[in-house]
Order: structure tokens, then sequence, then C-alpha cells
């Protein structure tokens, strides 16, 4: 009994809303149309012999859709939810930054630069993707010269807002590399 009602509960979950609601709106035209338009669309006698059937799948149609909306009213209210949560986190975490940090992070604000790479072992980067402040943008990279990096776009607007945040950073100087053309 108990996978009978899994087996039906699978069933019902792998329906898809866009196929009901073209049997709500069927259903609805069907029912609720006047007599003589039934009458020019062939499906007076249909509606007169099953009518309980055409309103219980209206009613069951209907329902299902009213819980996909409702479930995707929940997902996107969630979802907000733990954007402004990683926000806040995030804002927490820029008022709390390392020299080290900062000057990870000053070449983004102060000098315009849009990517950054970073070797994978580097722990400070990888703090600051852990922190969701830099993310890796590439998953092609060098071995040795590392991976390229961007800032968020709320890290790179909340830092020139409040550039003070980045005051105390070393910036290192950057060794050109004479492999490089």
């Amino acid at each position: 009994m108990i996978e009978h009602l899994a087996g039906i509960r699978a069933l019902v979950k792998k329906i898809a809303p866009l196929p009901l609601l073209a049997i709500a709106f069927s259903c609805s035209l069907i029912l609720f149309c006047p007599a003589p338009v039934a009458d020019a669309l062939g499906v007076d006698r249909f509606r007169a012999t099953y009518r309980g059937w055409i309103g219980a799948s209206l009613a069951g149609s209907v329902s299902y859709l009213a819980a996909h909306l409702v479930w995707w009213l929940r997902r996107l209210y969630l979802d907000s939810r733990r954007r402004k949560r990683r926000r806040k986190l995030g804002i927490e975490c820029l008022h709390d930054l390392t020299v080290e940090e900062k000057a990870y992070l000053a070449p983004y604000v102060l000098e315009g630069v849009t990517s950054q790479t970073f070797p994978l072992q580097d722990g400070i980067a990888a703090g600051l993707v852990a922190k969701h402040i830099i993310y890796r943008s590439s998953s092609f990279g060098h071995a040795l010269r590392g991976f390229a990096h961007n800032i968020q776009r709320w890290a790179l607007a909340y830092l020139r807002e409040h550039p003070e945040l980045l005051e105390g950073a070393r910036l290192p100087e950057r060794p050109r590399d004479p492999r490089q053309w």
C-alpha cells in the first residue's frame, strides 16, 4: 500500500505545470461557455454527459497549478532571504578584512582591475572565495601563475562606496613575468 502511494506521488511530481494549464483552460472553456458557443463548438452533448469528470479535471489541475505557484513563490522568497543574508555576512567580512586581504582586493577597486590570477594553493584568495567576496571566473588556468579571479559585483560596489575599508592595504609590487610578451 505504501509503495503504491509512493508511486502515485512520484507520478504526480513528474507532471509539468504547462499541460495542466492547458487542461484547466480547456475544461473551463467547456464548462463555462454559453450554450450557443458550446453548440457551435460541438461540445454541448459532451459537456452534458461528462460534466462531473470535466469539473473534477478542472479542480484537480487548478489545485495542482496553485500548489506549484505557492511552491515557486516560496522558493523565490527563500532565495531572496538567502541572498540578503549572504550579502549581510559579506559586508561584515568586508569590515573585518586583514591587511593581506585588503591588498588582494585593492587592485579591483583602486586600479580598476577586472581580473587577477591567484594560484590554487593561495590561502588568502581561497579565504576570499569562501567568504563569497571573489570568485574563480575561469576553470582554465596555469599551474604556476594560477587561475583568474573576479570580485563579486556587490563587493566591488560596496568597496567603491566605502574605500576607507581598504586603508592600510600594502599593494604588492607586481613583478613582470619575463616569459610573457
